[in-house]
């Protein structure tokens, strides 16, 4: 123990005066501001003190930028994760097209209505895509479809098929009522708008309605006696002209119904799209995949 003392004792006299030294140094930089100064911040090395320097700061430091508790590091999905969505969605559709397949098949022998394939629904423009429903030949009677929903991948939440002019003229009141198929009757119903301005059921005079714009498919253009319907308007005969004249043939309805379901853009993908006949009921009536 006394060793021990003698040690600190020779160490006090030796260095006594430099501990000193340093805390004295200690006690005037911290009434000068310590680590408050500006200069704490300005540099990495300091000059010497008066009289020899300034004791000013210079030289440049990397203090590098703090990170935000709240910042964080987006990286991109791994690959595998990727795959494996992509998979999973693959697996998905599979599932669902055969599910179509198989109710579309129950469909036909159910001998109702049904989707008759893709139709037009790969086209990207509203006014040319479209979809044909038809009744089979042997239904036992007509078959209401207005109200009915068609639905997709692309439309989850669903269109209603609209109602439609039972005998359109031109420049009278478009009275629309229910629409339903005659056993082998068919709907052609197009995602954009109808160019007479309502849906309509086609009769041997609708030819004419080719002069309001583009329907697709096209109208048929013979005229009941066999002429051209647009060189029968040249001659001053009218479409409503011909109605009145051909109303009562026989054979004057065709049977078919052109549907618009007045959207702005198409509703159909172009392809990887299931696309549902719903009943009121919610059930799947028909459906087809491509």
């Amino acid at each position: 123990m006394d060793h021990i003392k003698d040690i600190l004792k020779g160490l006090h006299e030796e260095f006594g005066w430099f501990i000193w030294g340093l805390a004295g140094l200690g006690v005037i930089w911290f009434f000068n501001g310590g680590p408050d100064r500006p200069v704490a911040h300005e540099g990495a090395y300091l000059k010497p003190l008066a009289p020899v320097d300034t004791g000013e700061a210079y030289g440049t430091y990397y203090a590098g930028t703090p990170i935000s508790k709240k910042e964080t590091l987006n990286l991109p999905e791994a690959p595998a994760d990727i795959v494996r969505k992509a998979e999973s969605t693959l697996a998905s559709f599979v599932t669902r097209s055969k599910e179509a397949v198989a109710i579309h098949a129950n469909s036909l022998l159910a001998k109702g209505i049904y989707l008759d394939g893709p139709g037009g629904a790969k086209a990207s423009n509203p006014d040319a895509e479209y979809l044909r429903i038809v009744a089979s030949p042997s239904a036992s009677g007509p078959i209401r479809i207005s109200g009915l929903v068609l639905a997709g991948i692309s439309l989850p939440e669903g269109i209603f098929i609209p109602r439609a002019v039972f005998l359109p003229l031109t420049g009278q009141p478009l009275e629309k009522q229910n629409v339903s198929l005659q056993p082998g009757g068919r709907a052609i119903i197009t995602s954009g708008a109808s160019p007479f301005g309502a849906s309509f059921q086609v009769n041997s005079c609708t030819g004419y309605l080719n002069e309001l714009g583009t329907f697709t498919p096209a109208l048929r253009k013979e005229c009941p006696d066999g002429s051209n319907c647009r060189t029968d308007k040249a001659k001053g005969f009218t479409y409503n002209m011909c109605v009145g004249a051909h109303l009562n043939d026989k054979g004057f309805y065709s049977g078919e119904w052109r549907l618009f379901l007045d959207q702005p853009k198409e509703i159909w993908r172009n392809s990887s799209e299931i696309i549902r006949l719903i009943d009121a009921k919610g059930n799947i009536v028909d459906a087809i995949t491509y």
